[in-house]
């Protein structure tokens, strides 16, 4: 006899995850407006903060295995299942886009959007930029950086005026962090991305797994083939201190990064619980590595302030949606809209990201 796995994951909650990710697709096509082509594929995480144990992981679309064995065996319906996995004839353009066979949550990389926003704040923070008690930024829009004009999302036309660190996390303010960023430079930026497992290997014990990459000095100089194109500037550290443009991370290391956040720990993520042999001997265990963060309590204390205000300030980007839910289940998160370049060229929406833990004053999801 073989020997027994026994996974993480809890099937209720990846079923529920799966139908929850079907279902927003299928409503956003139904409102599609303004010619915009709306989501056609996401991907989703939840772990456990303290042991890196993945209760759900779900990539949309995705493949029943079970049709290569019943189109082996003459099945119509499975063998046209089976043309589109594989992009055979007139299956090759949508399977392209659609990528069922790929698993979006540790194979393919995103821009964080705003999501990114807590790393820029530890290292401020880290770095003395800002304090806990001092954290207080103007945004004034538009704004000049280094030659680039930027606005911001929100109050594209004055700005919000005086924000804090709690404040600016709630209503996502790009000219706060893009300040700060330049204030704090991209080498404390990338420094602290790092701590956080972002642009690195997880170690899931899953193939296939990416890393991702980190906006730096040192990846433009390899990304860049024009000379003239290499050099660093002050306008790249604004735009890598929202989230866009280098970065590029995989969804479970966004799943990882604020459970780092609430439990000060950097953790391995696993989906096997444990292997056993046939007379019960345990051949495996999923790693329960942890690392202890290098950094201040209180800079992440002031960060899930911010990530709490998120929802319960009245201009909180998620209050409309989830103040009700906070009631019952206090959820410190924040949300992201990264641009993909594809918005107007082929007149894509931008891309939705949204990360949290929970509950928020006893972390026990990411």
């Amino acid at each position: 006899p073989g020997a027994n796995v026994k996974l993480t994951i809890d099937t209720r909650i990846q079923q529920v995850t799966m139908d929850a990710i079907k279902d927003y697709i299928a409503a956003a096509a139904a409102q599609e407006s303004k010619g915009y082509k709306t989501a056609s594929s996401g991907s989703a995480v939840m772990m456990d903060v303290h042991t890196g144990a993945i209760i759900a992981m779900v990539s949309y679309p995705n493949f029943d295995p079970m049709d290569f064995v019943l189109s082996m065996e003459g099945d119509e319906q499975a063998k046209e299942q089976v043309k589109y996995y594989l992009g055979l004839g007139d299956y090759k353009a949508i399977t392209t886009e659609d990528k069922p066979l790929v698993n979006r949550s540790i194979q393919e990389t995103y821009a964080p959007g705003s999501t990114f926003k807590m790393v820029t704040a530890l290292a401020a923070l880290e770095t003395g930029i800002i304090s806990p008690d001092s954290n207080v930024y103007i945004c004034k829009s538009p704004i000049d950086i280094g030659g680039w004009i930027f606005r911001c999302h929100e109050r594209p036309d004055g700005g919000h005026g005086p924000l804090t660190l709690e404040r600016a996390l709630a209503t996502s303010c790009n000219i706060y962090f893009q300040r700060m960023g330049v204030d704090t430079g991209i080498d404390a930026i990338d420094k602290y991305g790092q701590i956080l497992g972002l642009g690195e290997l997880t170690g899931i014990d899953l193939p296939g797994e990416v890393a991702g990459m980190r906006a730096s000095k040192a990846n433009k100089r390899l990304l860049r083939p024009e000379e003239y194109d290499k050099t660093w500037f002050p306008a790249d550290t604004a735009q890598s201190s929202i989230g866009q443009f280098d970065n590029g991370f995989t969804t479970l290391q966004l799943c990882r990064y604020p459970a780092a956040i609430a439990t000060s720990t950097l953790v391995t993520p696993h989906v096997i619980d444990e292997v056993t042999a046939a007379d019960g001997t345990i051949l495996y265990t999923g790693s329960t590595k942890v690392e202890q963060l290098d950094v201040s309590q209180s800079s992440l204390d002031a960060i899930k302030l911010g990530m709490r205000a998120v929802i319960t300030d009245s201009e909180g980007t998620a209050n409309k949606y989830l103040s009700v839910l906070y009631s019952q289940m206090p959820i410190a998160c924040k949300t992201g809209t990264a641009e993909t370049g594809n918005e107007e060229s082929k007149k894509e929406y931008s891309n939705g990201l949204f990360v949290l833990f929970a509950p928020a004053d006893d972390p026990q999801i990411a």
